[in-house]
């Protein structure tokens, strides 16, 4: 979804954005993978896992690093470079407070604003279902 930063603070990008991400340790705050690196997402036995570069393999949950056989994790081939971004936890993007802000990769982030998504998706699709049936009324009178 493409971001309207007209709506954001002159200060976004030289102050706001760089606290942010300087409080985070330049890492997502819920998987702890670095900004910048080159990963694949992998699972074992329930686990979230990630590999990087190297072929070490670490812990969503906490970044740390986790011993086991790259053979046995079930992974893609799929390679991808995190980008972290900034979430409004409360989904208004003109609260800038602090502690609404973290620093998210973009799964996390997807699945943070998952919730709130679907919910103007549904909103969007009832909106347009009024619309057709007022459009029908108009033809019946």
């Amino acid at each position: 979804m493409p971001v309207d930063y007209s709506k954001y603070p002159e200060n976004w990008f030289s102050e706001i954005r760089p606290k942010i991400l300087n409080r985070a340790e330049h890492k997502c705050e819920y998987c702890k993978v670095p900004d910048g690196s080159v990963i694949i997402r992998a699972s074992y036995r329930g686990l979230r896992l990630y590999i990087d570069h190297t072929g070490k393999i670490y812990q969503e949950s906490d970044g740390s690093e986790y011993v086991a056989h790259s053979d046995l994790l079930d992974y893609s081939d799929k390679t991808l470079k995190i980008v972290l971004t900034i979430a409004h936890l409360d989904q208004n993007v003109e609260n800038n407070e602090e502690e609404n802000l973290k620093a998210l990769c973009q799964k996390c982030h997807l699945n943070h604003d998952r919730y709130y998504n679907r919910l103007k998706f549904r909103e969007t699709i009832n909106r347009r279902k009024q619309r057709i049936e007022l459009n029908f009324e108009g033809y019946i009178n």
